[in-house]
């Protein structure tokens, strides 16, 4: 445990400590922002089943915001945006924002017991009469963000009463597993709504996918490449005598990746401490960095003190390169919910009217007014009934919307065939 910690519940200043040493708890993706006081907020994903009615709710979306409309007296289970991993001397709590809860929304109060490993699931209730709005995404800078709705509290546990294992480490008997699997498989295997069996499979299909969801491994990538080479760097530094020669060359590499590839700032000033104390100085050109390699190996060469020191550098960075890894799996979910959501814009109603009914099928409208045009100009002097023109005229219109229907019904199937890997 870290030393700067504070002894009681951890602070903002706290939590930037764990994200920049990668201990105790690690919240990916981790946005400093979210560090008020006491506490770390955390956001709900487009993922929401109703409950009440068995099924996922339309995600609604405006230039603005990204929202569902919770039904009264319902409960809403959604998965939070940030991915947990807990020590084993850190326990919390949640706590609900004030914001969503002058809007109608229940409180939210449930633990976080210490070795927690996952997403969370958040139960959100609306104990009202009266739909309340979840906003789940708004605006700000050009960009969607995500929107806090509880508050994460962070304490040590009390480690003398807590049992240890043969090789002294802490060990706690986890009964829920992560982002509560067993509760999304009991609501899976239910009994299928008939009036929403279409929303129903691609719920089923959407769990079963994101609890097997496994990041792949992508061997051109800068962090492989750097991982592989810090493994080769560290085995150098061990052998006796240093291998000098692999050093160097497992740094040039790595410093090439650091030059052409655009990396997130935390490696960038990992890599930086790697090959040198003063981080604003290090690797700003090519002289900086000849130096830098020279020192370092005359350091592993001549002080053996010296290594523990560059073995430290390395691992921080080596964690850095693995939490990256950690939020790229979870921008996997991500897509995963965003990629089997179904998103309604919401404009004006007569933007909503024209993107819903007249856009989708302008080619029969149009025919429809043309064959009514010539039916009742006079321009065909067989005499009709009145009726009997209107049908005729209906019938390009009509067709597009059958036609239409059944597209929708083949995107349906063909997304949860291939949702299901058919």
């Amino acid at each position: 445990m870290s030393s700067q910690l504070s002894n009681g519940i951890l602070t903002a200043q706290d939590l930037n400590t764990c994200r920049q040493e990668l201990k105790d708890i690690i919240i990916a993706p981790f946005d400093s922002n979210k560090c008020k006081g006491i506490g770390y907020n955390l956001s709900p994903t487009e993922f929401c089943y109703s409950v009440r009615k068995k099924r996922l709710l339309k995600v609604h979306k405006t230039d603005n915001e990204v929202y569902v409309l919770i039904p009264p007296h319902d409960t809403v289970l959604t998965i939070s945006n940030e991915y947990l991993k807990v020590s084993s001397e850190l326990a919390g709590c949640f706590l609900s924002r004030v914001r969503p809860v002058t809007s109608g929304l229940g409180n939210i109060s449930t633990t976080l017991d210490p070795g927690w490993n996952g997403m969370l699931l958040l139960p959100i209730s609306n104990p009202s009469s009266k739909r309340v709005k979840l906003v789940i995404k708004t605006q700000n800078d050009d960009k969607l963000e995500p929107v806090a709705i509880v508050t994460m509290l962070l304490w040590r546990t009390n480690s003398s009463r807590t049992l240890k294992s043969t090789d002294g480490a802490f060990t706690f008997k986890l009964d829920n597993p992560p982002m509560r699997t067993d509760i999304w498989d009991s609501l899976a295997s239910g009994p299928p709504s008939l009036l929403h069996s279409k929303r129903n499979k691609l719920f089923k299909a959407s769990i079963g996918e994101m609890k097997e969801y496994e990041k792949p491994i992508n061997v051109d990538s800068y962090i492989f490449q750097i991982k592989a080479l810090l493994t080769t760097l560290e085995q150098s530094i061990n052998h006796s005598p240093v291998t000098t020669n692999e050093i160097s060359d497992s740094l040039i590499n790595i410093y090439h990746l650091f030059k052409e590839k655009e990396m997130p700032n935390e490696i960038v000033k990992k890599i930086k401490s790697l090959f040198s104390n003063d981080e604003a100085k290090a690797l700003d050109n090519y002289n900086d960095f000849n130096r830098c390699l020279h020192d370092i190996v005359s350091e592993l060469s001549h002080n053996n003190s010296y290594k523990d020191v560059f073995a430290n550098r390395i691992q921080a960075l080596r964690d850095e390169c693995m939490y990256q890894e950690l939020c790229e799996q979870v921008d996997g979910i991500h897509d995963i919910i965003s990629n089997r959501i179904k998103r309604h814009w919401n404009k004006g109603k007569a933007a909503a009217l024209w993107e819903r009914y007249i856009k989708p099928h302008i080619g029969g409208i149009v025919a429809t007014v043309i064959l009514m045009v010539i039916f009742f100009s006079g321009l065909f002097s067989t005499p009709a009934d009145f009726v009997y023109k209107i049908m005729i005229s209906l019938v390009p219109v009509l067709t597009t919307l059958i036609f239409d229907r059944f597209d929708h019904r083949k995107t349906d199937n063909a997304g949860c065939d291939s949702i299901n890997g058919t």
